[in-house]
C-alpha cells in the first residue's frame, strides 16, 4: 500500500463490535489515525521496532496490526485496547507523574507514540517530556500529536467573546491545557529532543457539524498555524 487513508482506518474498525460512542470517536479521528500511520511508515527504516504507545487507544490497535512486526507495549492510567489486552504489555502509570515514577518500563524504545494525550495532563510539559526521554534509545523517534491552541475556530470564538477551551469537569478526560506549535517546539528543545518535522493539519473529521466542514475546507487558504491539529516528529538526542 502506497499510502494509508481514512477509508483504510474505517475498514479496519469494522471488524470490531463497538458502541455508537466509540464509532463516533473513530469517525472523528480517522483522518488523524491515517496521518499517524503514514508518518510511521516514512519515519522508520526498520520493521522490528520496539514501540511504546503512551495513552493507549484505538490507535494502538490500528498501529499494532498494521505494523505487525513491531514489538509494542503501552503506558498509561487506562488500558482501553480492543481485544488486545492479553497480547500487548501494559504499564499502569498516571502520566502526570511520569517524571518521578519508579514504575516505568525498564526497556528502551525505538519509537514512542504520544498522540492526543499531552493536553489532558496538568504537569509541566518539560517534566513529562523528560520522563518520556528516559524511556527512549539514543536517536529514537517521538511522534507527538495535540490540538492546536490557536486554530481558526478558536480564534473566531475568542473574537466573539467566547472561551474556546473545555470546562473542567470531574471524572472526565478534560483538556487542561492546549499548546501552540512554537510552545511545543520550545518544550521539546528543552527536554532533549530535536524537532525533525512539524505539521499543522485539519485532520479532525469535519462531518460532525457544518462549522467543522467549513474549517476543514478553509485549510488551503489560511496560514498553516491556524489549522486544528499539530503533529511533531522528533528525535531523542541526549
Amino acid at each position: 500500500m502506497s499510502e494509508y487513508n481514512h477509508q483504510y482506518v474505517s475498514n479496519f474498525f469494522q471488524r470490531y463490535s463497538l458502541p455508537e460512542a466509540d464509532r463516533k470517536y473513530i469517525d472523528f479521528h480517522k483522518y488523524r489515525f491515517a496521518f499517524v500511520l503514514n508518518q510511521i511508515k516514512i519515519s522508520q527504516e526498520r520493521e522490528d521496532l520496539s514501540v511504546l504507545d503512551i495513552g493507549p487507544s484505538f490507535l494502538t490497535n490500528l498501529v499494532s496490526e498494521t505494523f505487525s512486526e513491531f514489538q509494542m507495549e503501552t503506558l498509561g492510567l487506562h488500558n482501553s485496547l480492543v481485544n488486545k489486552k492479553d497480547e500487548i504489555g501494559h504499564f499502569y502509570q498516571d502520566l502526570n507523574f511520569i517524571g518521578e515514577s519508579d514504575e516505568l518500563p525498564k526497556s528502551k524504545y525505538d519509537l514512542v507514540l504520544f498522540a492526543e494525550v499531552l493536553e489532558h495532563l496538568y504537569t509541566d510539559p518539560r517534566v513529562i517530556l523528560k520522563g518520556i526521554h528516559k524511556l527512549m534509545k539514543p536517536g529514537a523517534t517521538l511522534l507527538l500529536q495535540t490540538p492546536n491552541a490557536v486554530s481558526i475556530d478558536k480564534r473566531i470564538k475568542m473574537i466573539t467573546g467566547k472561551n474556546p477551551y473545555q470546562f473542567i469537569i470531574p471524572n472526565r478526560q478534560n483538556h487542561f491545557r492546549e499548546y501552540t506549535g512554537k510552545e511545543l517546539r520550545d518544550y521539546l528543545n528543552l527536554s532533549g529532543f530535536r524537532v525533525l518535522r512539524l505539521y499543522y493539519s485539519n485532520y479532525f473529521n469535519p462531518n460532525t457539524s457544518p462549522t467543522h466542514r467549513f474549517f476543514r475546507k478553509s485549510g488551503p487558504y489560511i496560514p498553516p498555524s491556524w489549522r486544528d491539529g499539530i503533529t511533531i516528529i522528533c528525535q531523542a538526542i541526549i
